[in-house]
């Protein structure tokens, strides 16, 4: 991911921005969901420690 090489919190916005769309482009019996689920709580606990907001943390989880 971008944001890990260069640090800049918009890439990680945007990736989360993605994420939540894949996610919900995704059926719910599909065997990919999980995996797209696991990335976007990645992303957020990302976006928590770096911006320290429990709301991110709460979404991760």
């Amino acid at each position: 991911m971008r944001f890990n090489r260069i640090g800049d919190l918009e890439d990680l916005q945007k990736a989360i921005r993605y994420g939540k769309e894949a996610v919900a482009a995704t059926p719910q019996d599909h065997p990919n969901r999980a995996g797209s689920r696991r990335n976007l709580g990645t992303m957020f606990s990302m976006m928590f420690d770096r911006i320290r907001d429990l709301g991110d943390l709460q979404k991760a989880i």
